[in-house]
């Protein structure tokens, strides 16, 4: 996935690492922060902050060039992957278990990842 942006096969395989530490760690902080906080204000606190990570991505890969522009591009992929699945991402599957019965929840599942 890294292996345009890191100095090294070594780097790329430790980035992939870190995004999948990044999102468990993130993943498994969401459970708390919905019985705080509540679904709907995840998922607007999410989308917009969606939006942003985006926006700065997108900046920095257009305008910046160099390192800086590789290390803010991995920055903001990781922020992005830290908003995503503390909000949008599992969300969309505890809706779904709140709103299908089995068969329905199981039918809305396979054609996700189908």
């Amino acid at each position: 996935m890294f292996e345009n942006e890191a100095p090294s096969e070594w780097w790329a395989r430790f980035y992939t690492f870190l995004i999948g530490l990044i999102n468990m760690l993130a993943t498994l902080s969401l459970f708390p922060l919905i019985d705080k906080f509540g679904r709907r204000k995840l998922w607007i606190f999410g989308s917009f902050a969606l939006f942003i990570t985006l926006a700065a991505e997108g900046f920095s890969v257009y305008l910046l060039s160099g390192t800086l522009g590789m290390v803010l591009s991995l920055l903001f992929v990781f922020i992005y992957i830290i908003f995503f699945e503390m909000s949008i991402g599992p969300l969309v599957y505890i809706y779904g278990g709140e709103s299908f019965y089995n068969k329905g929840l199981s039918m809305a599942i396979g054609l996700n990842w189908f």
